[in-house]
């Protein structure tokens, strides 16, 4: 007894001999069933009642008849429910006869066939409907647990029955299509439920089975839920059949877990060998899906088949995974004909299932880029892919955005659909497409056109004229949709949909990929010329002008404008662009600072403004200094940077300041931001200090001077050979509230004494060497000339006269006469007296070897005194330094440890951006960090890679940034700089091995900003465990030797987008270099937003220096010279420190570094190393290369040619190494020579040299001063002048310099060793260090006249040495205390 309809459909045949009571009136088989059903329940009714299989049969006939009752007669109806589950589930509650009589199968058969009565339809209304179906489920409930509890005990006869009733119910209830509220419709999914898992419990391998199954299960797909269920059991199914195939750890024959989740979780115990053979009969058990005539239906089939491919592309991918994935070909011999003959037919109406399939299709395709595709699915996926860009609406948004890595992957093939992929992103972005029927929003599919558009820019210039051969044809298409033979044909309508893009796109984010797009596609084409920069640049402008964009992208549009300052030189039209952009800029500033009424609170506006400065600094600096011709835009530039530097006036009032009788409210500035200020004090360092000047002479790694004030003190201690007390050559002077200048003495210069200035402020350190000059160029070398031109004879004898003789005679008279006048004693006197005289007179010589001619007055000797600051005295002075109105803008430092420390570590502090990114090697095979961090070398490719992200620089010497990377630890590294940033690549390749686990080597390399190389994407996994690194910046090679980029961020929410380069970017090998640089630059500021900007931390040391070592006014009253006298004009207190040189140098010492200028690498390079190569250049003296200010003093030099007026140079330190290109790599040339530094000098051990006699070599130079040349020489082995500036004894000049490990000699004892006189060539003697010039002997007598003495200060010197000095009288010393000079 069970339906007839199953009898009807031929599932199970009739027994003529069961239902007997079929006819009976209503009332009797209502009254029978209630009266049996309920006897049978009741629990004092025994077990054993029915004993016999007769009385069994007849018990059972009765009350199955209870299933046909009315709805209405619900209570009597679960009545016998109950009955027939307590029989059913426990069979402790059957008939004993059951087991007696063998009757087990037989009594569960009529249980269930019985059941399928309640399922007959019946009701008339909503609520019989509504108790029937309560009814029904309780059925289903018990159909479940019984074939979950019996299906061990239930034969295979059983089991048929059971699966054949419940096709026929299913087929009963499901078949029938009407758009009323049915019966079916309710109960589709326990029924669909029950039916298959009951099925998956049966086992049964019947074939005949499984077609019926088959057959009938295709007439219900008008129901959704019948897909539904099919998708839950074979997803359940697959997963477990994969997890078998890839991960198992089961025993061989033990029943595994199959879990069908839908909208409950199912659990079934099964065997391996069941899960293959069922997974294939319910695979396939619907059919082609594209059967389905419903669209909802045809969309949730493969919705299903979704499910069922992506797990098949996960299997085999973990780590547990025994074999490879499943392979691209396997899926495609299970799935592909569905897919392909979804995209192929393409239904009216059915365009959200089949963009579906296009996206399986391409996923299949995309996660198997290393499957080698068979040739008839290759072509497949073509015409597919072709006839879906051709499309509008969904089809061509399913390829778009599912295709985006297509081209990052290089399927074999696949280029052939580059021309449909260019039309179809072009006429996306362009705005041509007329359906927008979305899957997703617009800004989405269009992001998905820029990846595309990135992952195939290079191809035109990588593959150039290569031709596309194949020809795709489907039955709509006989031609590429692009007239185009070749990939150099592309190039043009790629620039074409990028400008267009620029200018049509509204998404912010979108707007950011496209200018990194824009810079990376102008890079990649630069040598076509500048046409698309020029459109990129003016569309660019006017947007951030106009504020066409939000400040966001502004910002990251600012950005890239300047990076294209890197391509100046390839620009047509160069300084054009730049007086367009920095003008647009400039003008843009002005607007915005009108708007302003106050302090910025908008941070975002006030990033804007900076960037805004930044960019117009990147611009001016060129080397062309085009904005010298635009006075106009001069005056534009420097009125928005006071601006924004010293504030805007507000606006006044006038309803205030208009009416008489009320005070005129002043105006008052407004300070816009601090980060604006700092932005704009860049912009202005960059004009007066980088415009024209970068790269310096020693090139890009310097901007400011690692000069210090011990190597000067050093190299004047050097040359004076230890005598000069260079503790009073040096003072430090504070310059308002931002600037340290420090000046110090130079005695002892080639070419005469000088000073040398260095000052400090928040933009760095600079040095500049003085010198006075007096003369123009033509005088420079113009001496005194003698008033008598010609030689004149002059007799040694007396005067004789040539008159006629007196006759004698006569003289007898005469002296008669005499005698007769006056005494005779007068005349013997004055005979007397008159031989005397003319006695005295030949012995003289008459005098006439006197020189009598007037000569010019000697030069003066500035350092004879205590005072040694004497050019630094003169230079501020000159300068305004000492002028009354800046006394209380100079000041003197309180010259402690505690400055000099503070000094030290302001000169620590760089003055630009300083960025270090780790640069790491990931070999095809490595997995983990241990094994990239052992790598050393690495193949070509990679090697050239490295050598284009900077210029190599020499660890040993470099003088830059170098990120905390020492010299012992590595010697070759890439840097890069420009005015505003430094970078160093810590590449772990470059940096030997230490230890197994290489954690110095992992210390150096991990940093915020990581460059991966990695040969295999995919077992490249990122690990952010260091807490350091935010970002990788990963290069995948590919077999086309183009370069995919993936990037990867800790935060990927937090941190924004960052270009040039981005996620899939696809670029060639010429313009990887550059993008990595500027792309780490870009993250390294995104990771460090919140840090402290170099001058802003410059700024902040030096007011701290200022408030602990400013002298107190209190103690040195009255105005500025008053407080620094002793400082100009004294020594300085012992209190006092100064920087004494030591044989210890500062890590950025300029000595440190030119002492290796000349030596190649000690330990040779890896072959494999790019910089294994090192060739030697000459270098310069660091410190003949001082960043210098000279305006020449009295010149004491031996060169005869003229020098000029005024003469600057620069004190900064010397280009330690130089880098060439040889091929890809960048190689080191060390120094070959460098300057040498003087050797020390003979010093005369005479303490008192002889005044008559001097037979030693001299040197000559000539002295320039007003006008008069006079020259002057100096005994070689005597040493220069070297005061000593503590008046005291000799005692405390040895004290002062016994840390030097020597005791230098007296002041008066180093200068009697400088005195002495050359009467015959009548030349005065003076040398202030420096080379010697050309030597002469001196042979001729010194005299003195006794009695003489000469005065200078406090000291006194012996008489004999007054004709030998040249600086002034001086008069005989005290006994025992020799004199200085």
């Amino acid at each position: 007894m069970f339906l007839d309809y199953i009898t009807n459909i031929g599932l199970l045949p009739n027994n003529t001999e069961t239902n007997i009571l079929k006819d009976y009136p209503y009332v009797v088989k209502k009254i029978l069933v209630q009266q049996v059903s309920s006897f049978l329940r009741e629990p004092t009714t025994p077990t054993n009642f029915i004993s016999s299989a007769a009385h069994l049969k007849w018990a059972m006939e009765t009350c199955g008849q209870g299933f046909c009752l009315p709805i209405d007669d619900e209570p009597i109806i679960n009545g016998v429910i109950e009955l027939y589950r307590k029989w059913a589930l426990d069979p402790i509650n059957r008939p004993p006869v059951v087991e007696e009589k063998g009757l087990t199968q037989c009594f569960m058969q009529d249980i269930l066939r019985h059941f399928s009565l309640i399922f007959s339809s019946r009701a008339t209304n909503n609520i019989q409907l509504d108790k029937h179906t309560n009814l029904c489920i309780k059925v289903l409930d018990t159909y479940l647990e019984f074939g979950r509890h019996n299906w061990k005990f239930m034969s295979l006869e059983t089991w048929e029955v059971f699966l054949k009733l419940m096709l026929g119910i299913a087929d009963m209830l499901l078949s029938p299509i009407s758009s009323e509220d049915t019966l079916g419709k309710r109960i589709s999914y326990p029924l669909l439920k029950v039916l298959f898992e009951l099925w998956i419990h049966s086992r049964t391998r019947n074939p005949s089975l499984w077609t019926a199954a088959k057959n009938f299960v295709s007439n219900w797909f008008h129901h959704e839920k019948v897909i539904d269920q099919w998708n839950a059991t074979t997803y359940a199914l697959t997963a477990r059949m994969l997890t078998l195939l890839f991960n198992n750890t089961e025993k061989e024959g033990s029943a595994g877990s199959l879990v069908i989740s839908r909208d409950d979780t199912q659990i079934i115990k099964m065997e391996a060998d069941f899960v293959y053979y069922s997974y294939y009969r319910f695979l396939y058990l619907i059919g082609n899906p594209n059967r389905l005539q419903s669209p909802n239906i045809f969309l949730t089939a493969f919705q299903g088949v979704e499910k069922l491919v992506q797990i098949h592309l996960s299997a085999g991918t973990g780590d547990k995974s025994r074999v490879m994935p499943t392979d691209g070909n396997t899926i495609l011999h299970i799935y592909g004909h569905w897919l392909f003959q979804a995209i192929y037919q393409d239904k009216a109406g059915f365009e959200e299932g089949t963009a579906l399939a296009v996206k399986i299709l391409c996923n299949i395709f995309c996660s198997r880029p290393k499957s080698k595709f068979l040739p008839g699915y290759l072509s497949s996926f073509c015409n597919c892919m072709n006839e879906a860009l051709r499309k509008d609406g969904r089809l061509l948004y399913s390829a778009i955005i599912n295709c985006q890595e297509l081209y990052t992957h290089e399927i074999e093939g696949t280029r052939v659909l580059l021309p449909s992929f260019v039309y179809a992103i072009g006429r996306i972005l362009q705005k041509k497409v007329q359906n927008y029927d979305f899957i997703e929003s617009e800004a989405v599919i269009r992001r998905a056109c820029i990846k595309i558009f990135n992952a195939i820019f290079s191809f035109p210039n990588h593959f150039n004229n290569t031709a596309f051969q194949l020809k795709i044809t489907t039955k709509s298409l006989t031609q590429t949709p692009l007239e185009v033979e070749n990939y150099i044909q592309l190039k043009q309508h790629l620039s074409n949909i990028l400008i267009d893009a620029l200018k049509n796109e509204t998404s912010s984010g979108n707007v950011q990929l496209i200018i990194s797009t824009a810079f990376a596609f102008l890079c990649e084409n630069i040598q076509d010329g500048s046409e698309f920069a020029k459109q990129v640049i003016f569309l660019v402008v006017r947007q951030i002008t106009t504020l066409g964009w939000s400040i966001e992208v502004c910002i990251t549009a600012l950005r890239v404008l300047g990076m294209i300052v890197g391509l100046y030189k390839e620009l047509d039209g160069a300084n054009e662009q730049a007086h367009f952009i920095t003008q647009s800029l400039s003008k843009f500033l002005a607007s915005q600072y009108e708007k302003i009424d106050g302090e910025i609170k908008d941070k975002d506006l006030e990033n804007l403004l900076s960037e805004t400065l930044y960019c117009i600094g990147s611009w001016v600096l060129v080397e062309t200094q085009w904005i010298l011709k635009d006075r106009e835009l001069i005056d534009c530039l420097v009125n928005a940077i006071v601006v924004a530097i010293s504030g805007k006036e507000q606006k006044e009032d006038e309803s205030k300041s208009t009416i008489k009788g009320k005070k005129l409210i002043p105006k008052k500035k407004i300070l816009l931001s601090e980060k604006v200020r700092e932005a704009a004090d860049y912009l202005l360092f960059s004009i007066l200090n980088l415009f024209g000047n970068f790269p310096t002479s020693v090139g890009p790694s310097r901007v400011s001077s690692l000069l210090t004030e011990e190597e000067l003190l050093q190299d004047t201690l050097h040359k004076s050979n230890g005598k000069c007390a260079v503790r009073n050559t040096i003072r430090y002077f504070f310059v308002g509230n931002s600037t340290i200048i420090s000046v110090l003495d130079r005695p002892y210069e080639e070419g005469g004494a000088g000073a040398t200035i260095i000052v400090r402020d928040k933009n760095g350190k600079f040095a500049w060497n003085t010198r006075m000059s007096y003369l123009p160029l033509k005088l420079q070398n113009v001496g005194p000339l003698p008033i008598v031109k010609e030689d004149t004879c002059i007799s040694t004898e007396p005067f004789a006269n040539t008159s006629p003789e007196i006759k004698t005679g006569a003289l007898a008279d005469v002296l008669s006469f005499l005698d007769k006048k006056k005494p005779s004693l007068i005349i013997s006197n004055t005979a007397k007296f008159t031989e005397t005289e003319k006695t005295a007179l030949v012995k003289n010589k008459f005098g006439l070897n006197t020189d009598i001619a007037v000569s010019p007055p000697a030069v003066i000797n500035a350092y004879t005194g205590i005072n040694l600051l004497q050019q630094s005295r003169m230079f501020m002075a000159h300068v305004g330094f000492l002028a009354l109105e800046n006394r209380d803008r100079v000041l003197l430092v309180e010259q402690n440890e505690k400055f000099l420390k503070s000094l030290q570590m302001l000169d620590g502090h760089s003055e630009r951006e300083c960025h270090k990114i780790g640069v790491l090697y990931a070999a095809k095979g490595q997995t983990n960090e241990s094994e990239f961090f052992s790598n050393i070398g690495g193949p070509p490719d990679y090697q050239e890679f490295v050598s284009s992200l900077g210029w190599g620089i020499d660890l040993k010497t470099h003088t830059g940034f170098t990120g905390q990377l020492e010299k012992n630890v590595s010697e070759i590294a890439p840097y890069h700089s420009n005015p505003r940033t430094e970078m160093i690549f810590h590449v772990a390749t470059l940096i030997p091995n230490c230890g197994d686990d290489n954690a110095n080597k992992k210390r150096i390399v991990y940093n915020n900003v990581m460059v991966v190389w990695a040969e295999d994407l995919e077992s490249f996994k990122p690990n952010f465990k260091n807490t350091r690194l935010y970002v990788y910046i990963v290069i995948n090679p590919l077999d086309s030797l183009l370069y995919r980029i993936r990037l990867f961020q800790r935060h990927e929410n937090q941190m924004g987008q960052f270009g040039p380069l981005t996620e899939g970017m696809v670029v060639s090998k010429g313009v990887l270099g550059r993008l990595v640089r500027e792309t780490s630059i870009m993250a390294f500021r995104t990771v460090q937003i919140m840090t402290v900007a170099a001058t802003k931390l410059r700024e902040k040391v030096i007011e701290d220096i200022i408030t602990t070592c400013k002298k107190d006014p209190a103690q040195h009253p009255g105005d500025v010279l008053a407080r620094s006298s002793y400082g100009i004009f004294g020594v300085l207190p012992s209190t006092e420190s100064v920087p004494l040189p030591s044989a210890t140098r500062p890590n950025r010492s300029l000595v440190r570094q030119a002492s290796y200028l000349g030596h190649s690498s000690s330990s040779p390079l890896s072959s494999t190393s790019p910089f294994s190569s090192l060739t030697n250049s000459p270098a310069p003296s660091p410190l003949a290369q001082a960043h210098s200010f000279s305006p020449s003093g009295p010149s004491f030099s031996n060169s005869t040619s003229s020098s000029p007026t005024v003469s600057t140079h620069s004190a900064s330190p010397t280009p330690t190494s130089g880098f060439t290109r040889s091929g890809h790599s960048i190689r080191p040339q060390p120094s070959s020579h460098v300057q040498p530094v003087p050797p020390p000098r003979a010093v005369s051990t005479r303490k008192d040299p002889s005044p008559t006699t001097r037979n030693d070599t001299t040197t000559t130079t000539t002295t320039t001063h007003s006008n008069i040349t006079t020259k002057s020489s100096v005994s070689s082995e005597e040493t220069p002048l070297s005061p000593k500036g503590n008046p005291s004894d000799g005692a405390d000049d040895k004290k002062e310099f016994s840390g030097f490990g020597k005791v230098v000699p007296s002041a008066a004892r180093a200068m009697g060793n400088m005195l002495g006189q050359s009467r015959q060539n009548q030349t005065q003697s003076v040398s202030l260090g420096g080379s010697r010039s050309k030597e002469a002997p001196v042979t001729s007598e010194s005299a003195e006249a006794p009695g003489s003495f000469g005065f200078t200060r406090d000291r006194v010197v012996p008489s004999a040495y007054k004709a030998a000095t040249p600086y002034g009288t001086l008069r005989p010393s005290r006994p025992n205390r020799p004199a200085p000079p």
